[in-house]
């Protein structure tokens, strides 16, 4: 006992109970339960990485959850709701949580390359498009400004057709997520779909 513990046991006549109660060990990661398969994945890394199954099996889980993302939706009372899973995990310093995400993501990481250099070549050509969409419908205006009515003006801009869409972007994976940088990623996605979510 510290001297401020005895001298405050002498004060008030017992001594100081602790601000935070004791924690019990928590039960045993049901590694099991990921099915044959997975948990055989799950010990073979952590064989070789050395982390906790609880952080292995957290990250499997979530690798799994969003591979079957563009396959399937939940149906609940006859609503679609598609397939997520909110995940946490927290790992103290040296238990390899970064180790164990690059093994499980891998194969993530990888086609959200691909999909990211096919993003790149179709954002360039949705700019050419655009452009030439911008100069064609100025074009228009300018012929039809003076010498034609609004009819005639709206049925060549209804031929000229809508501007390109540009195309959706194919992040699947943010990490170390700040606010502000979630902001701007979460802002391009949904105007890409034409949501009206706001931020």
């Amino acid at each position: 006992m510290t001297d401020i513990e005895k001298a405050f046991e002498v004060v008030i006549g017992e001594a100081p109970k602790p601000l935070f109660r004791e924690l019990s060990e928590g039960d045993q990661y049901p590694i099991e339960e990921l099915g044959e398969e997975l948990c055989e994945v799950a010990q073979v890394i952590s064989n070789s990485v050395q982390a906790p199954l609880a952080l292995i099996g957290q990250s499997i889980l979530s690798a799994v959850a969003l591979a079957v993302q563009p396959f399937a939706n939940i149906s609940i009372d006859g609503r679609e709701y598609p397939i997520s899973l909110n995940a946490i995990s927290i790992g103290a310093s040296g238990e390899r949580k970064s180790a164990v995400d690059s093994i499980v993501l891998g194969p993530h990481r990888e086609i959200e390359k691909a999909s990211l250099a096919k993003y790149e070549r179709d954002h360039a050509a949705f700019k050419i498009k655009e452009e030439a969409h911008t100069a064609a419908k100025n074009n228009i205006k300018n012929m039809h400004r003076k010498d034609s009515t609004t009819e005639v003006l709206l049925r060549k801009l209804n031929e000229l057709g809508q501007a390109p869409h540009p195309p959706i972007s194919k992040i699947i994976i943010m990490e170390e997520q700040e606010f502000d940088a979630s902001k701007i990623l979460l802002r391009a996605f949904f105007s890409n779909v034409e949501s009206s979510f706001s931020l």
